[in-house]
């Protein structure tokens, strides 16, 4: 396929205006990469990163690992029965052994193996005989999801011990034991509320006390239900809550797309049409017509609405912020206690912006970065944030209790927790972080045991408490913070023991007490401050 050339680029930007972001002090970086970069294909069904640091993305034209600076690509070979089964990736997983596990289009289900880059094709054979008639109005279903058949894996799940839970786009929910092959198969029967309400399994999500939900596309939102004393194919059966015309309280489309359990036992579900809905844990076990859902929709007039009702990814990052991806209107974050949404949308005219509004997965990785696959854009968005909050301490006029000068040339914190802070042209000030008060140190030529210059470079702490202060042009200084006064070591050109310059750039005292003296013109200069105290 023809390749369009994009740059590779890293960019930082503010978000300001309507996005309030001046306001939560967050900086945003986005980073984009690219099939310049190497990456097979622009459109990235599933994006995930395994247990030794590498990240997969599961695209139209093959699987790619990315190991931070290449991309290797796994396509299907016709005549190597040990390739990926074929090229349209449409899930990825790894399971609590660090094997796996790729779900593709024609509904094959591969197993990677790390030694020899191999894969193993498991063909999940079922019986369709008593599967129902599946309704086929989803016509306005993306462009994106057209090579999907009824065997397409479109989600792949943890089960108990060695099985894997498998959603497929028209078969059903299938459970795969890994070890033996074997394959238990879960269907919605006709007039049976039992059983799955839709066969068309879109996503599949398991929340930390263990019990597995199961979006479908149709046919809304599922809970497992495990029971031995039912009479059904292992005791399996399930809880169904859909849409309830005139309760605006239920869950608002049945179309689901996407589903996330967030650390605090809540299940966030994206739908088709209906945008945003959260099941509270305190509603997760109540019957359908009893459970309260809260809905997030796309306000056209306020801008700190969900960008769009068509949800097709949701993750939380590292601070428990969840964010939700949409396609066609970019990505979104949740603030929660406003209980309003930050939208990122692409801008063509300003390329530091996400790269493309139609959001397919999102993934957080172990340090944080936000990962955004996309369909037929730039291909991959890293979205690395900055939360850092910087306080200020500065001279404040008319103010005594402040520091004397805003030019920082040193700091040291001694072994009581005091600041002591080097400046241009104000001498030594010391803070006290508990008190809040300053004290300035500074030249007066009428006293001998002041500091001999206030522009300081550098300063350092001896083990017998007294301040080594490097100068400008006034050359080493120490301080007895006991007596409050001032020594002074300054180059003398008759005695060549002396500093060899009066202009010091840096100190360091080393572990047996050897104080090393960085000038400028004056070489490297070092004493022993124990023969000094003696």
């Amino acid at each position: 396929m023809n390749k369009k050339i994009y740059s590779f680029f890293i960019s930082v930007f503010l978000f300001l205006g309507f996005l309030t972001v001046s306001a939560q002090q967050t900086s945003y970086y986005f980073k984009h990469l690219t099939v310049e970069d190497g990456l097979s294909q622009s459109t990235v069904f599933c994006v995930l990163q395994d247990k030794k640091g590498f990240m997969w993305f599961g695209t139209s034209d093959g699987l790619n690992k990315y190991d931070g600076y290449r991309f290797t690509v796994y396509n299907n070979n016709p005549l190597d029965s040990t390739s990926i089964s074929g090229n349209s990736i449409t899930s990825v997983y790894e399971d609590p052994t660090g094997d796996l596990w790729v779900g593709t289009s024609e509904g094959i289900l591969n197993k990677f193996n790390r030694s020899d880059n191999t894969f193993e094709q498991h063909i999940l054979e079922i019986t369709t005989l008593k599967i129902s008639v599946l309704d086929n109005s989803y016509y306005t279903y993306p462009l994106v999801f057209s090579r999907h058949n009824n065997q397409t894996i479109t989600t792949i799940m943890q089960g108990v011990k060695d099985h894997l839970w498998i959603g497929t786009w028209g078969n059903g929910l299938i459970d795969f034991n890994k070890k033996t092959g074997k394959i238990d198969h879960y269907f919605n029967v006709a007039n049976d509320s039992t059983t799955l309400s839709s066969n068309r399994i879109t996503s599949i999500a398991k929340d930390s006390d263990g019990h597995i939900w199961v979006g479908t596309f149709g046919g809304g939102l599922n809970r497992m239900v495990k029971n031995k004393n039912v009479y059904s194919d292992n005791g399996v059966t399930f809880v169904r809550y859909q849409n309830i015309p005139g309760l605006p309280a239920s869950i608002s489309d049945n179309h689901i797309i996407s589903l996330y359990a967030d650390r605090k036992k809540n299940i966030w579900i994206g739908t088709f049409q209906g945008g945003l809905n959260l099941l509270p844990v305190k509603e997760k076990f109540k019957s359908n017509r009893a459970t309260k859902f809260e809905c997030y929709v796309n306000d056209p007039v306020n801008p700190k609405s969900l960008s769009a009702n068509f949800i097709t990814s949701i993750t939380e990052d590292k601070f428990g912020t969840l964010w939700v991806g949409t396609f066609g209107n970019g990505l979104n974050k949740f603030i929660a206690s406003e209980k309003s949404f930050m939208q990122f949308k692409n801008d063509p005219f300003n390329q530091n912006t996400l790269s493309d509004n139609d959001v397919l997965s999102l993934h957080v990785d172990k340090s944080g970065v936000l990962w955004i696959g996309t369909h037929l854009g730039r291909g991959i968005s890293k979205l690395e944030w900055n939360t850092l909050k910087f306080g200020l301490i500065n001279k404040k006029i008319g103010k005594s209790n402040s520091l004397n000068d805003d030019v920082i040339w040193a700091i040291h914190e001694d072994k009581d927790s005091i600041l002591w802070i080097g400046t241009y042209r104000g001498g030594l000030n010391r803070y006290d972080r508990k008190t809040k008060n300053f004290t300035a140190y500074v030249n007066n030529p009428r006293d001998t045991n002041s500091i001999n210059d206030n522009h300081i470079r550098a300063i350092t702490e001896d083990n017998f408490g007294n301040l080594w202060i490097g100068t400008y042009s006034g050359g080493l200084n120490r301080f007895n913070k006991e007596t409050k006064k001032f020594t002074h070591f300054k180059n003398s050109p008759t005695d060549p023991n002396s500093i060899g310059s009066d202009q010091i750039q840096s100190l360091v005292i080393d572990k047996d007490g050897i104080c090393y003296v960085g000038t400028f013109g004056g070489g490297l200069n070092y004493f022993n401050l124990k023969d000094y105290h003696n």
